[in-house]
């Protein structure tokens, strides 16, 4: 038959169980504390900031998540990750990420996301897999930055980049079209000014008059492609620069 329990051991077994509820409440508002600082670290962030289960649904985000998918926190949580990539794109994302993240290796690149007003965003991500004690993938937590302005700002860059390009090559070509032209109009003028003296010089009867006027019309013919010519030269940038004339 087991021995009743002494007032003593009662009273001992009572301060234990009170001194375990004190130490469970001490934990708990330590736990929320933390918990307070966490949210807090994480609100003040510039960064978008979130936790995805293993099912590829959100189960934390920060303010600034929302503010940059345009989604409130309360419908972000439980949302599918999936909802912010391009329709086209969900899948074989999702699936590149989980495959890349099972591996234990966190990843960073670029994505396009879709705000809920269905505007698309340019981000610059990074996520780290969670893992359970005995190494089990349960999910990742991600961060992102959107990017949108930065591309588009590089995308300006790199379009003024190559219409300089295209001008400096045109200013070259006109530089080159204006040279040709003015040697050309030069061997011209010869050409004309020796027919019209030939011309000038023969009787009308002469067979070669023909041929003659025929050399003399092809050469002010060519006299209009170099007006062309120096045209399009005169369309191109000219640098002035200061000359002495002294």
């Amino acid at each position: 038959m087991d021995k009743n329990p002494t007032y003593e051991e009662l009273e001992k077994r009572i301060q234990e169980l009170e001194q375990a509820e004190s130490d469970c409440k001490r934990a708990a508002k330590d736990l929320q504390e933390k918990g307070q600082q966490y949210r807090t670290i994480m609100e003040a962030s510039l960064q978008g900031v979130y936790q995805v289960d293993v099912e590829g649904h959100i189960t934390f985000a920060n303010t600034k998540t929302a503010e940059l998918t345009g989604y409130p926190l309360d419908e972000l949580n439980g949302l599918s990750l999936d909802t912010l990539y391009p329709p086209s794109k969900a899948k074989t994302i999702s699936d590149e990420n989980v495959a890349l993240l099972l591996s234990g290796e966190p990843i960073v690149g670029e994505n396009t996301l879709t705000r809920k007003n269905g505007c698309l965003i340019e981000t610059y991500f990074s996520c780290v897999p969670v893992l359970d004690k005995n190494g089990v993938y349960e999910g990742f937590v991600g961060s992102i930055i959107d990017i949108t302005e930065r591309k588009q700002a590089k995308e300006e860059r790199e379009k003024l980049r190559v219409q300089l390009f295209q001008a400096q090559k045109l200013e070259s070509v006109g530089r080159l079209a204006g040279g040709v032209a003015h040697d050309f109009n030069n061997m011209l003028s010869i050409i004309l000014g020796h027919t019209e003296m030939i011309l000038n010089g023969l009787d009308k009867a002469d067979p070669l008059i023909v041929h003659m006027n025929e050399i003399h019309q092809a050469a002010k013919r060519s006299t209009n492609l170099t007006k062309q010519l120096l045209a399009f030269a005169r369309k191109q940038t000219i640098a002035p620069k200061v000359l002495d004339l002294n």
